[in-house]
């Protein structure tokens, strides 16, 4: 008896999500190899059998996302399509809004996104994500602050050229009301332990109810194009202050990673 072949179609097998995601994993260390690495190498690196990666190995050499010369395995030129393709449509600072909103839920605290002004005089907020809290901090995306009255603003200035500086530093003028800083010797030496640092938290244990704590994001150049900021109430930040530091600095990485920041970034110091 022949079976009947109706309207059913034969089921296509599937790759397992397993064999998915070790694609991916290959692709992703290459992408770390700029020499490229052999076969055992591949499998050290992935754990994974010898005739297993070799047949994954020549798939994906076959389509074009895997160049091997001489056994040693590159990037092809699909990978790099795509890459092209994925970079086209990544903007800043939407492709940060996950991070920043899961940042924002293992802190506590609100989240945001500082940048230079357009004339480079100021910081505005141009991405944020609320704390969780009732009690909180408050702020709009496109509220600006005076460079030298947020962590945002002074960890940007201290990462900007030397002369922008110090033409900044002759223009500026400090408000009477500024309690972090109050003149300009002040405001230099943050400067000076910003950079140093790779973090702003000069608003530790200060007399406002308000502290912030900015890192730096980084983009594929290496230049610091945007600071992340975890702000709240003084108090309570300041009772947790290590392990909110930690997470904003592994949220800054990670947002670096995004733009295309490498491994080459300068490690950040801990500040308390």
């Amino acid at each position: 008896m022949t079976k009947s072949s109706g309207n059913i179609a034969a089921k296509e097998p599937r790759p397992s999500p397993r064999a998915a995601a070790r694609i991916v994993h290959v692709l992703r260390l290459l992408a770390d190899l700029r020499e490229g690495a052999n076969l055992s190498r591949l499998c050290e690196l992935t754990g994974t059998p010898k005739t297993s990666l070799l047949t994954l190995l020549r798939a994906l050499t076959e389509s074009g996302y895997v160049k091997n010369v001489q056994s040693t395995y590159t990037l092809g030129l699909e990978s790099f399509k795509l890459a092209a393709a994925v970079v086209a449509h990544r903007r800043f600072p939407e492709v940060a809004q996950p991070t920043i909103e899961g940042l924002a839920a293992a802190s506590g605290e609100t989240v945001l996104i500082g940048q230079f002004t357009q004339d480079r005089q100021q910081m505005v907020y141009v991405a944020k994500a609320e704390s969780p809290k009732e009690v909180r901090f408050m702020v709009s995306v496109g509220d600006r602050r005076p460079l030298y009255s947020s962590s945002a603003g002074r960890l940007l200035l201290a990462y900007a050229p030397k002369n922008e500086q110090d033409a900044h530093m002759k223009s500026v003028r400090i408000e009477p009301t500024s309690r972090v800083v109050t003149s300009k010797s002040i405001l230099k030496q943050l400067l000076g332990r910003g950079a140093e640092l790779g973090l702003d938290a000069a608003d530790l244990g200060s007399t406002n109810d308000v502290y912030g704590l900015a890192a730096p994001i980084f983009d594929s150049s290496g230049d610091m194009v945007a600071a992340l900021v975890v702000a709240g109430p003084n108090a309570r930040i300041v009772a947790d202050v290590d392990r909110i530091q930690k997470l904003l600095v592994e949220s800054a990485e990670e947002i670096s990673e995004l733009l295309g920041r490498r491994d080459d970034r300068r490690p950040i110091q801990s500040s308390v």
